[in-house]
């Protein structure tokens, strides 16, 4: 893997930036602002839609760097939710499924519907992925 994927603050940005941003548009949108259960469903729910993409990603791919863009989503994304899941779990909270993590989720499961039904070209793979 390429030395740019290793910098630590450069890969903790890419996980968790996109994370703050949903959360906080989640906050702008409802009437009222999401609880802490709410915000771990939140996480939880976005790493694991952008898990699925490089799953579904690695195998469409034919270069190299797409393939590993894939995999470190992956990587990227399991590490963020191990660490959303064991500090929900120090906190004691049990994530609760709110309207905003719904909406990932049905985003996400259209978005993979898409992808598997489609035509896509692998050099799409990596564009879809950040969506």
């Amino acid at each position: 893997m390429s030395q740019s994927f290793r910098v630590f603050p450069f890969s903790r940005l890419v996980v968790f930036a996109p994370i703050l941003v949903v959360v906080s548009l989640a906050a702008e949108s409802a009437d009222t602002p999401p609880d802490d259960a709410e915000i771990a469903h939140i996480v939880v729910t976005a790493n694991q839609v952008d898990i699925q993409a490089g799953e579904l990603a690695k195998p469409k791919a034919s270069s190299a760097e797409v393939k590993e863009f894939a995999q470190r989503m992956v990587i990227d994304h399991s590490a963020a939710n191990r660490s959303a899941t064991d500090l929900a779990k120090k906190l004691s909270l049990t994530p609760k499924d709110n309207p905003t993590s719904q909406s990932l989720a049905q985003g996400g499961a259209r978005i993979v519907r898409r992808f598997q039904s489609s035509q896509a070209r692998t050099s799409t793979a990596r564009t879809w992925t950040m969506r």
